[in-house]
């Protein structure tokens, strides 16, 4: 099932950087992920048929070449990429969010739409932005440490 091949590939992902597997272990996870992908996408909506494309976006951004195995085979013995703290927490993100995403679709598939990885960076960023400016008081707290504006106190 689509679900357990995302967690597989999420807990792979976990141990490539954390240097508890290698290239070529990883890159059957993907092709794991790539068959389960086949035989179940079509039972989703129109808005999540780029998942595949998403999910492999994210983890190469997080680990390199060694993601796109199915389609140039001879990437699945490249090393992964440096590691970069901001694409490995980018991937994982958006792979919780995904998990997410198909959990509550199995339940009550009224939700029709993911957002893509790319749809995700710019939403993520935006928000960043409005925390780092002070248009969004909560965000900003956590991003800065800093306690959220007293409500009462406007400052004219």
């Amino acid at each position: 099932m689509l679900r357990d091949a995302l967690e597989d590939l999420q807990a792979k992902r976990y141990d490539a950087v954390h240097g508890k597997t290698i290239p070529t272990v990883f890159a059957a996870y993907v092709l794991i992920w790539e068959k389960a992908w086949q035989r179940h996408s079509h039972r989703l909506p129109d808005g999540a048929q780029h998942l595949n494309r998403s999910v492999k976006a994210a983890l190469s951004e997080a680990l390199g070449s060694v993601v796109m195995a199915k389609d140039e085979p001879d990437t699945a013995a490249e090393p992964f990429a440096d590691y970069d703290p901001t694409w490995n927490e980018n991937a994982q993100v958006y792979l919780d969010y995904c998990l997410g995403w198909l959990n509550r679709w199995h339940d009550e598939p009224t939700d029709k739409a993911i957002m893509t990885f790319d749809e995700w960076l710019h939403r993520r960023d935006e928000r960043y932005r409005k925390a780092m400016d002070g248009t969004d008081t909560l965000l900003g707290a956590i991003v800065n440490k800093v306690s959220p504006p007293d409500p009462q106190r406007r400052s004219a």
